[in-house]
């Protein structure tokens, strides 16, 4: 008997944000073509672009395209998408990112607990030149070596901690809320310190790797390139996500107690940023 597609799929949900990006929608099929999810939703944020959407990704396997009425941003547009995913667990790509063949698999295997988080290996495009490989991953440039985190050792969030991507189930994600809208730049790691802070522990792989690109025109390329809105809007963000950390019961003592120091820290650096930007733009007497 021969077996099914569906068999050899695992109980995945897709979740991609799609915003403008057209330049990326040929690696974005390659890199889900190759994949074994029951189900991708491509989420076109605001509606644009909906038609080349569909004809491009048509042939993936368990597509859905949904669409928003207004722009939500990425993380309006995850959460979207993720109150329509039917399978237990749920993982996001952005358009611009890539997959190896098999990840999902391979990354499946690996699960022992609700929420798995996975490295990247780093690349960088700069306007004018081509894609750059940084050779070395996420958890590389972080010093990131612990498999795995709870709220007793939440303290290492303080810290050094990687920008991770994850997979989790679905029940998870919908405990805590999904993803803060109104968090700027910094929304996955506000969403793995609700995670943790509501009793879920983390296990982290460093096999096999997904790829993440810094963009000039990205929110982290525009902050990595001292963007000052840009810059303010995550400082206000940390300042939110520190305060909020410092008022979580849950989480033990000294995790509070040093996220009230990041937070007073983080305020005092707003005050700096915003005298800096009057005095910039001060009308001369």
């Amino acid at each position: 008997m021969q077996m099914s597609a569906l068999d050899n799929s695992q109980p995945i949900t897709v979740i991609v944000p799609y915003y403008r990006g057209s330049a990326f929608l040929d690696g974005l099929r390659d890199s889900l073509a190759d994949q074994s999810a029951r189900e991708v939703i491509i989420v076109v944020d605001g509606g644009e672009e909906l038609e080349l959407v569909e004809t491009h990704l048509a042939q993936l396997q368990g597509l859905r395209v949904l669409t928003t009425r207004e722009a939500l941003g990425t993380a309006g547009a995850r959460n979207f998408g993720a109150r329509y995913a039917t399978q237990d667990w749920i993982t996001f790509l952005d358009q611009d990112d890539h997959w190896p063949p098999g990840f999902l698999k391979d990354l499946f295997c690996q699960v022992s607990t609700d929420v798995l988080a996975y490295d990247n290996d780093l690349f960088e495009e700069k306007t004018g030149h081509p894609r750059r490989d940084l050779k070395k991953s996420v958890f590389e440039e972080a010093g990131w070596s612990k498999s795995r985190l709870s709220r007793y050792d939440s303290a290492d969030l303080l810290s050094g901690f990687p920008m991770v991507k994850l997979l989790l189930t679905k029940v998870s994600f919908q405990s805590v809320g999904g993803y803060r809208e109104s968090v700027f730049a910094v929304e996955d790691f506000d969403l793995v310190w609700r995670l943790i802070a509501s009793g879920n522990e983390l296990t982290f792989v460093t096999q096999p790797r997904g790829s993440y690109t810094v963009r000039p025109d990205s929110i982290t390329g525009r902050i990595a390139a001292g963007d000052p809105g840009s810059t303010l809007k995550a400082l206000r963000s940390w300042a939110s996500i520190w305060t909020r950390m410092t008022l979580t019961s849950s989480l033990p003592l000294f995790t509070r107690a040093g996220a009230a120091r990041r937070a007073l820290r983080t305020y005092g650096r707003i005050a700096k940023n915003r005298l800096k930007r009057f005095r910039v733009f001060r009308p001369r007497s």
